[in-house]
């Protein structure tokens, strides 16, 4: 059975650089990383009422609106995407020694949400919000938050500051960088 959550905010991040990280380490090393990481990630996730969708190697998706529907999921996703770039400086590359550096990427809208296939089924979200998010994530910088205008207007009661960042090829034609500082 799925459903369709008209109002959810979907986030993606990954780890900039994490194949080259991959090459220079062992694959200990990268479990631990990545386990280290996302155990930062599933408690900020409980912390901002935040459903984690998945982890597929370095990428992390969550949403909120869904399964639970909210009307504040646009700042839900938005402070816990502060707090997972703010917990990367506790995070070290063991490739340089150096802080590990992600990438997040988040889009507000509908999606259609549910549990597919039998053997390890898993809660899935589908639709143009999710594959937006997505690219969101792709095209940002390092170490920013990057938003679609759809979720920045989802936000305007909020005390978030921003850098206009401009249009780039995605299907969303204008985007701006949450800032770290609130």
């Amino acid at each position: 059975m799925f459903t369709v959550f008209d109002n959810v905010t979907i986030l993606f991040s990954d780890v900039v650089g994490f194949t080259t990280i991959c090459s220079k380490i062992t694959p200990m090393e990268v479990v631990s990383m990545l386990n280290a990481m996302y155990t930062n990630f599933d408690k900020l996730s409980e912390k901002h009422k935040v459903y984690k969708v998945e982890t597929i190697g370095d990428a992390y998706m969550g949403v909120s609106g869904a399964p639970i529907k909210t009307k504040f999921h646009a700042l839900y996703v938005c402070d816990m995407a502060l707090d997972m770039v703010e917990s990367m400086k506790d995070l070290t590359d063991p490739s340089t020694g150096q802080n590990m550096k992600i990438r997040v990427g988040i889009h507000s809208g509908t999606a259609v949400a549910g549990v597919v296939g039998i053997k390890m089924p898993r809660y899935c979200l589908f639709g143009d919000t999710v594959n937006t998010a997505s690219r969101m994530e792709t095209n940002g910088e390092a170490m920013k938050i990057h938003i679609s205008e759809i979720t920045k207007n989802s936000l305007t009661n909020y005390p978030y500051t921003y850098t206009e960042r401009g249009s780039i090829e995605l299907k969303v034609s204008y985007h701006f960088v949450l800032n770290v500082t609130q």
